[in-house]
């Protein structure tokens, strides 16, 4: 527990020892107070939540959160993100892990910096007009099998990182050029933010899909909670680099009107990530689930209530968000539980966790799960091998190394 006069932290630790939950201070002196907070959030209603077949308790510890950065500069972007009013950019939310919307129950405290603010809520009316579907570019949600499949996690707009993953399962060599054969690379999402690469990340993966599709192998990059809520207009995980990392970005044209109420360094980003945006419509061709042969793909994971759902439906109302066209995609970033934000299977899971995800690869016909999302110490598997978590924070953000996953029919085999 760390308690200054103006906040209190809980911070969770996963097994790897990443913070991975963080409750939200409280205002007190002249701001907010605990009771006032309790209950303007009481009045709010809550978030819709698809339900999953085992509940998730609530957490009665966890508090609520008010939006109030330094400085009105940026009181525009806190209302295009968080949906306020504008007055004083002040909007009561609750969070949890990552910024995810709030739930969850902390086993352990520890002292770290502040937290991160709360989840940031529609920005419909800073999008652009409605653009053609895309969802026609996607790739299938079900592929056939791979003789050779590499698994990616996490990389965090840190292109050297993902250049070593890459070498690591021999994929690229030192001019960065695709000599994979027909191997099937999969990254499992969260290109964006933490770091400054991340234009030029996005790139070399398309220009690398494009190449390996000439030696009949295959790159799928799939979207993870950090490319969505970037579409919503949340760039609080955003480097000073990242922001001016698209202001040279093809495409990307500041003439949509409501982009002036932006500060400045942010109106690139948000024209190239905002639905059907240039980059926002490359993303829309990314899966956020995706089946390769018995093998599922997922940043978070897949809970039995999404796979019934269909992951088709899952990739294609994304798809059509990103592009610009119906928003019901935007329901990946605002529900807790999606497939986006869920670590049933990352943080320490149990013998329920384990159960739902044997009942999830049986609705799936799937072997395995392989996940991103919470950063691991390193490359590991748990439920019997039937999910690994790819996630080592290997981006400069973390203190991790780059590593990959390599699946050769039923032998999988990490690569540090």
């Amino acid at each position: 527990l760390h308690h200054t006069p103006f906040q209190r932290i809980f911070i969770r630790r996963n097994r790897g020892g990443y913070p991975v939950e963080r409750h939200l201070p409280y205002r007190r002196q002249g701001f907010m107070t605990r009771a006032r907070l309790s209950s303007a959030t009481a009045r709010q209603p809550a978030a819709p939540a698809m339900p999953i077949s085992r509940p998730i308790p609530t957490n009665t510890r966890a508090m609520p959160a008010t939006v109030k950065w330094a400085g009105a500069r940026w009181a525009p972007l806190l209302c295009l993100a968080f949906g306020c009013a504008c007055n004083d950019g002040v909007s009561p939310v609750t969070a949890s892990r990552d910024g995810a919307p709030g739930r969850s129950a902390p086993t352990t405290h520890a002292t770290r910096p502040p937290p991160t603010p709360s989840p940031a809520r529609s920005v419909s009316a800073s999008a652009p007009p409605k653009a053609p579907s895309l969802a026609a570019a996607l790739p299938p949600s079900r592929l056939p099998a791979s003789q050779r499949i590499i698994a990616i996690g996490d990389v965090h707009g840190d292109l050297q990182a993902t250049r070593k993953a890459l070498a690591l399962g021999g994929l690229i060599d030192a001019a960065d050029q695709w000599v994979g054969g027909r191997t099937t690379l999969v990254q499992t999402g969260d290109i964006l933010d933490r770091g400054d690469d991340e234009q030029a990340i996005i790139d070399l993966f398309e220009r690398l899909a494009v190449q390996a599709k000439e030696a009949r192998g295959a790159v799928y990059v799939l979207n993870g909670n950090h490319e969505l809520m970037n579409a919503m207009g949340d760039f609080r995980y955003v480097t000073a680099g990242g922001f001016v990392d698209f202001s040279d970005a093809p495409g990307v044209s500041l003439d949509n009107p409501l982009l002036s109420r932006l500060p400045a360094k942010a109106k690139y980003r948000a024209a190239a990530l905002l639905p059907g945006g240039a980059y926002a419509r490359k993303l829309a061709r990314h899966a956020v689930v995706l089946m390769v042969g018995d093998n599922v793909f997922v940043h978070g994971g897949v809970a039995p209530q999404h796979a019934r759902y269909g992951i088709e439906r899952i990739n294609r109302e994304a798809s059509e968000w990103l592009s610009g066209g119906n928003p019901v995609g935007r329901k990946l970033v605002t529900e807790p539980q999606s497939v986006v934000w869920m670590r049933h299977y990352s943080d320490r899971p149990d013998s329920g966790d384990c159960a739902l995800l044997a009942e999830t690869l049986t609705i799936l016909k799937a072997k395995r799960m392989v996940v991103g999302h919470t950063p691991q110490q390193q490359l590991r598997s748990e439920c019997d091998e039937r999910v690994w978590l790819i996630d080592t924070g290997m981006a400069r953000a973390y203190p991790g190394e780059p590593s990959a996953l390599e699946i050769i029919g039923d032998k999988v085999r990490p690569l540090h």
